[in-house]
This record gives structure tokens, sequence and C-alpha cells, in this order.
């Protein structure tokens, strides 16, 4: 079995990733306080990127 996927499946599987991403993102900030800021980040790297075996990108914040 080939485990390996093409690059245009890999550059489709990262644009919807960083989708997700950036739309969990919003409604994480929509729903914490003020004073909780800065914590959606890593709560979305877990659920989006982590729990599915996968190493974020370095440069993730910066496309949303």
């Amino acid at each position: 079995f080939n485990k390996t996927i093409s690059f245009k499946r890999n550059d489709k599987l990262s644009k919807e990733l960083n989708r997700k991403y950036c739309k969990c993102i919003q409604a994480v900030r929509s729903t914490l306080k003020k004073s909780n800021k800065g914590s959606e980040y890593p709560i979305c790297t877990s659920s989006i990127y982590t729990k599915r075996g996968i190493k974020p990108p370095k440069d993730k914040n910066k496309k949303c």
C-alpha cells in the first residue's frame, strides 16, 4: 500500500487544513474573554494539526 500522496493532493490538503485552522481561530476568539487572549492558537493547533498527526507549518499564523 502506497502511503505517499501526490503534490496536488498535498497542496489541497494543506490549503484545506489552513482554512479550517483560520475558521477555528475566529470561532475561538469570539467565545474567549479578553483575559485569555492568545490562547486560541494552541487550542486550534492541537485540534487541527496535532491530533491528526501532522506537524504544523511554522508560518500558519501569518496566513489568517
